[in-house]
């Protein structure tokens, strides 16, 4: 079956590389965002957002405290961390911080819930973060392939920030949570939620749609939008044509996809489609036993190597 795969994969790449009209998909919802001391609650923004896979681009139009829009770019590291991005690309199975530099240390089970721990790696050295309130472990709880809660710790295993998610919606297949809730820890408990509503996923667009759409400003990173171009059409289609097709043969966690989407992200075209190609084949004929194993899932955790650290 991996040579399958292999196949598909590879005639989606050319393909994707070639077609003018992609699948691109966004992601877009109002939103309104809470604060409390625990005994005053401040509403201190409203507005609506909306994700492109098409520009990575998460731009949010506010109508409140002040009329104002922000856009956060792919080079930004909350780009990840954003739930519409999340929706769209990576899903709500594992923390955003796979991404940075943070690797799964353990897994365990809990009543009904998989916890996993994640710790920043050895090799780290930016000492521009370096610091006391660095988040050096994230220890994440999951019930159904949905993250519960993320808490964050520092360097004397204190805990920083913990972030629940709840009231989970299912949009054209993919699960968003509506309600968010973060505690922050310091001299004060800060408390903050943030309601999502009106969620729109997948809509599809084609290249000269989406530009059209885009601003002046936002039209100076065509560039990074051709680069783009030859695999974002091939995840979205992957991960909901081909993916389901074979989700119970898939040997590791997280999936072939998940893995795909992450490698290609993390490391551009050229090592993604390497990464992906040696993945396909060691999920259906190589020894798994060198892998740690997730007794839970009953699948063995291999996530691809960051080569930008």
């Amino acid at each position: 079956m991996a040579l399958d795969k292999i196949i598909a994969t590879s005639l989606l790449l050319i393909i994707s590389s070639n077609a003018n009209a992609q699948f691109h998909f966004s992601a877009e919802a109002d939103f309104t965002e809470e604060i409390t001391d625990g005994k005053t609650i401040n509403i201190v923004s409203k507005g609506h957002t909306r994700y492109s896979q098409r520009s990575q681009q998460l731009v949010t139009k506010y109508i409140k405290p002040t009329t104002a829009t922000i856009t956060v770019n792919s080079e930004q590291p909350q780009l990840k961390y954003s739930i519409l991005y999340r929706a769209v690309n990576n899903g709500f199975a594992t923390t955003p911080a796979v991404d940075f530099n943070y690797k799964p240390v353990s897994v365990e089970k809990k009543d009904k819930s998989v916890i996993i721990s994640y710790m920043l790696d050895d090799n780290y050295t930016d000492t521009l973060l370096n610091t006391p309130d660095m988040v050096v472990k994230i220890l994440t709880s999951q019930t159904n392939n949905r993250l519960d809660a993320e808490v964050m710790y520092d360097i004397n295993n204190q805990i920083i920030a913990k972030t629940f998610y709840y009231d989970y919606q299912t949009t054209n297949r993919t699960d968003i949570p509506t309600r968010i809730i973060s505690v922050s820890y310091g001299k004060n408990e800060i408390y903050s939620k943030t309601i999502y509503s009106n969620i729109e996923i997948d809509k599809q667009t084609t290249d000269s749609a989406e530009i059209n759409a885009l601003t002046h400003s936002e039209q100076g990173s065509k560039c990074e939008y051709e680069e783009k171009k030859m695999y974002n059409g091939l995840f979205a289609f992957y991960k909901r044509i081909i993916s389901p097709q074979d989700i119970q043969k898939c040997s590791f966690y997280p999936s072939c996809s998940q893995y795909s989407i992450i490698t290609f992200s993390q490391n551009g075209f050229f090592y993604g489609f390497a990464d992906t190609f040696d993945r396909l084949i060691r999920c259906s004929g190589a020894d798994h036993s060198k892998y740690e194993f997730d007794p839970i899932h009953n699948l063995h955790i291999d996530y691809p190597l960051n080569r930008k650290k």
